[in-house]
């Protein structure tokens, strides 16, 4: 699991750093129609290429993301 940096930007998760994590499930922690543009496409792309979109979640379009496990399953439940 990730939790991409600073919301997303286009200098975090870059491609080497998530070729190494080689994560199944990324969370953005990011405001809903923020002024900045986050998260940036180009991170989107890259860390959409790692977990398939099915596996990454925003806050912004999700609301609170919780993560639940008992040690060997894990689930991921979403406000929206």
């Amino acid at each position: 699991m990730l939790k991409a940096a600073h919301h997303g930007s286009q200098t975090s998760s870059t491609t080497s750093f998530a070729d190494a994590i080689d994560p199944e499930i990324v969370i953005i922690s990011v405001g809903q129609n923020n002024s900045l543009g986050r998260p940036n496409e180009d991170v989107l792309g890259r860390l959409i290429n790692e977990t398939e979109s099915d596996n990454l979640y925003r806050s912004d379009r999700n609301g609170s993301v919780e993560f639940v496990t008992d040690g060997q399953n894990l689930w991921v439940n979403t406000e929206r």
